[in-house]
């Protein structure tokens, strides 16, 4: 998977570029949801909390009013959701959306300071 990232964040950009010009984007949703794996070949796949069976995280980030997806990251399995906000933060400025709206569970925002670093990132 670490060889298709870098195409598929380009795909991705592109198809945000596409879908920016076509609807205002003012309020993403973000959500992370955990996929469970029975073989030995994936090696993101990790026991996570409260799981016998390794998984990985996959967050995904949509615009609210069509559901439409923009982005999505895959985490390792160990990974709790709270760790996961900066990385999409980072996402989000890399594709210079600012001024929105983004609504996201209590698990990513566990912290205080993700709450902080999202404030503070416009």
């Amino acid at each position: 998977m670490d060889t298709l990232e870098p195409e598929i964040q380009r795909i991705e950009r592109s198809l945000y570029e596409k879908i920016k010009s076509a609807c205002d984007i003012d309020t993403i949703f973000y959500d992370i949801t955990d996929i469970y794996f029975t073989g030995k070949k994936m090696i993101m796949a990790k026991r996570g909390h409260g799981s016998n069976l390794p998984q990985i995280g996959i967050g995904l980030a949509a615009e609210a009013q069509y559901g439409i997806p923009l982005f999505h990251h895959t985490f390792d399995g160990n990974v709790y959701d709270s760790k996961t906000f900066p990385v999409i933060l980072a996402r989000l400025q890399e594709i210079k959306r600012e001024n929105c709206t983004l609504i996201y569970d209590r698990g990513v925002s566990s912290k205080k300071k993700n709450v902080a670093d999202a404030v503070e990132s416009g």
